[in-house]
């Protein structure tokens, strides 16, 4: 399900708080798609941030 619209509509609730800030953090959980990183993507693409590369990760080896 796409969660643009939810996704603007906290943008717009944010944006007049900016002046008064110096930051504000956002928390992502997987409700949206299931998938936290890409709605936080999604976020940033319209806040007008940067998007990061989404990788998964990989574990160290131990020996």
């Amino acid at each position: 399900m796409d969660k643009t619209a939810d996704l603007q509509a906290w943008h717009a609730q944010i944006q007049p708080l900016l002046p008064q800030f110096q930051h504000i953090f956002g928390f992502f959980n997987n409700d949206y798609s299931g998938f936290s990183p890409k709605t936080c993507n999604r976020f940033k693409e319209i806040v007008g941030l940067d998007v990061g590369e989404i990788r998964p990760l990989q574990q160290g080896r131990l020996f």
